[in-house]
């Protein structure tokens, strides 16, 4: 079809080109949301704003004919997820990444999605739907990542309502040892990520690092460092602070 050619086309060009493609991919099947989740997708980087427009069409065409459209429909909710972490809007995150999963719950991506965005919302209480996605990928190097940040989320809520609780983080402190093995049981073996919301990039080893060590100060009645972190891993509170998993009872 028009749609499809168009859509093909766009996928091997960037810039104004892949604009013009799929701008006329829109106007060949104006009720098709995949030319508005591609759009969407390529000015998030560049024009958050703009991809939230796209991802808003997407939406629009996709609620009419859910059935028919669900995988568009699952992909525009995950990346406006994304995008919405990145403009700062925690509660729309965490709606979109819910939705995401629950038009697609086999896409890992859709569920690691979920799980930082619920983390990054920061309810009182982490509720199960939130544990679950944080839980579900134990075998990723995201996945055991974010169980040891949901295991730390669930010791600072543990601790901030009862402040004696230190021993709550020994839990943590495993999660983030488990994560390392994980992490070296992966070939090739993976060293850096980006997550929405965090900016830069971080080496998971140094994550592990600092978690560990946060855990383990967590893990004292005065809640302080057993040791000073390597300077080289100071940047890594950066994204621990975004993720709301740097205090001992406060995110």
């Amino acid at each position: 079809s028009n749609l499809e050619n168009y859509l093909r086309l766009a996928d091997g060009v960037t810039g104004p080109q892949k604009v013009n493609y799929l701008d006329q991919a829109k106007s060949a099947d104006p009720n098709s949301p995949a030319p508005y989740v591609r759009l969407g997708k390529y000015y998030m980087s560049s024009d958050p704003v703009k991809a939230e427009t796209e991802f808003m069409g997407a939406f629009t065409r996709a609620q009419r004919d859910p059935q028919k459209f669900q995988a568009e429909y699952a992909e525009a909710a995950y990346l406006r997820s994304k995008n919405d972490l990145g403009r700062g809007m925690k509660s729309a995150a965490a709606s979109h990444a819910a939705k995401a999963v629950e038009l697609d719950y086999g896409k890992t991506e859709y569920r690691m999605q979920a799980c930082r965005a619920a983390l990054m919302k920061g309810d009182k209480e982490l509720g199960s739907a939130a544990q679950g996605y944080c839980s579900s990928s134990p075998t990723t190097a995201d996945g055991a990542l974010l169980n040891a940040f949901m295991e730390f989320r669930k010791a600072q809520i543990a601790r901030k309502k009862n402040p004696n609780l230190i021993t709550a983080f020994r839990t943590t402190e495993a999660a983030y040892g488990t994560a390392l093995t994980t992490l070296n049981g992966i070939t090739p073996r993976p060293t850096e990520f980006t997550w929405p919301g965090a900016g830069k990039s971080y080496k998971y080893a140094e994550v592990i690092e600092y978690g560990q060590l946060l855990a383990r100060a967590c893990g004292t009645p005065r809640g302080e460092p057993v040791q000073a972190p390597r300077a080289a891993i100071q940047h890594v509170r950066d994204l621990l602070k975004a993720y709301g998993v740097e205090g001992c009872a406060t995110f």
